[in-house]
């Protein structure tokens, strides 16, 4: 009799554990590629992990984890999956048409949250580089709405914040969660069109990238290819490194970069934070606030073309030149405000050198072009500085 009742008991206890977690394989596929291969992927919401595969082959790996999810509607989740997967003339087609709702308006509000806690900013604090892409590690944490709306909202303390997400967590949850992951070759070219989706690009990638992002998250480890075209819009964009390439952002409220490198940024309406400018970058945007923590020791140039725009540095360690351009632009250097260049729009006139002062080690040039705008110097006490009224 207690051997039939264990059984029983265990067998409860096993449809149990199956209702509270299950993993459910939705699509699986692989294609052969070579080094001539492309790729163009169609995504429009949810979550997308891109990695470098561990062969040759392209794969494609959908799955849904179901947390105490009633076993009837598990179905109507499934069939709501719907990709669709296709190789002609050595290239990959893959386009997501699954019937998820997504609403926008959650970006929205949190991009307006964002904002709120950059503008409310008013004593800049240096970090390093590592300090940066530890805090863009953190704030690529896959996360609940919930949690997010809480950590970055401005009307509880922490130990309130805190109590909340840990409430939030204790609580029996009924939900599920979609999996989606594509491994691609390192040598193919790869094209991304994606629409309020959270495109995750994990490890090093070396491929040739094309990216149009228009709302959702966009997290990237380490891009590293001189062909590389990124569009990100509406969206909040975090990379710890980027290594070549173009970069347009548009309306970002909250950019973290941990380091950037022989790269060019077209940045509009965007909030971005910069961990280190290393080498031969050249900045160009309008209405955008950037703060710039560090430069290399040999960042060799650093060419900058604002309008309506903030631009905030520190003081470097090593030697550099700096001339300015432009007109209507405010110089605050530590917290002397100085009066700058003038505002007649006429003619861009020099109104601020930084001479190299032959003394250390020389780091490199930078040239500013900048019209409508401020150049803030954080902790600066040059004697090299010049300001010409």
């Amino acid at each position: 009799m207690k051997t039939l009742q264990f059984k029983l008991w265990l067998l409860m206890f096993l449809s149990s554990a199956t209702l509270l977690a299950q993993k459910e394989n939705i699509y699986t596929k692989s294609f052969k590629t070579d080094k001539n291969t492309t790729a163009l992927l169609k995504l429009t919401g949810g979550t997308v992990e891109i990695e470098s595969s561990p062969d040759e082959n392209f794969h494609v790996e959908y799955s849904v984890e179901f947390d105490n999810y009633p076993k009837r509607k598990k179905k109507e989740v499934i069939e709501k999956v719907k990709i669709e997967t296709q190789m002609s003339d050595n290239h990959i087609t893959l386009i997501d048409k699954s019937k998820f709702y997504f609403n926008s308006r959650i970006y929205t509000l949190l991009g307006t949250l964002y904002k709120k806690d950059t503008t409310k900013v008013k004593n800049y604090n240096k970090k390093s580089k590592q300090d940066l892409i530890e805090q863009i590690k953190e704030s690529s944490a896959p996360i609940s709405f919930y949690e997010e709306m809480i950590k970055n909202s401005n009307r509880h303390s922490t130990k309130e914040k805190e109590e909340l997400i840990k409430k939030y967590k204790s609580r029996k949850k009924k939900g599920y969660n979609r999996i989606f992951i594509i491994k691609v070759p390192r040598n193919i070219e790869l094209t991304i069109d994606a629409k309020n989706t959270v495109i995750r690009l994990n490890n090093n990638l070396v491929n040739k990238l094309s990216v149009r992002l228009s709302g959702g998250k966009f997290i990237a480890k380490s891009l590293s290819n001189q062909s590389n075209v990124i569009k990100v819009k509406n969206a909040l964009f975090l990379a710890e490194n980027i290594n070549g390439g173009e970069l347009a952002l548009n309306n970002i409220k909250k950019g973290l970069i941990g380091s950037i490198n022989e790269a060019n940024l077209l940045a509009e309406f965007s909030n971005l934070e910069i961990g280190e400018i290393q080498k031969n970058n050249t900045f160009k945007g309008f209405s955008n606030d950037i703060l710039i923590h560090n430069f290399s020791a040999d960042f060799k140039q650093f060419d900058l073309f604002l309008e309506y725009s903030k631009i905030h540095f520190f003081k470097l360690i090593n030697d550099y030149e700096l001339k300015a351009i432009g007109y209507n632009t405010l110089v605050n250097i530590g917290n002397t405000v100085e009066k700058a260049a003038s505002s007649k729009s006429d003619k861009k006139e020099t109104f601020f050198v930084k001479e190299r002062s032959s003394e250390g080690l020389f780091s490199g040039i930078m040239n500013f072009d900048m019209t409508h705008g401020f150049i803030n110097i954080h902790l600066v006490h040059d004697k090299n500085i010049k300001v010409s009224h």
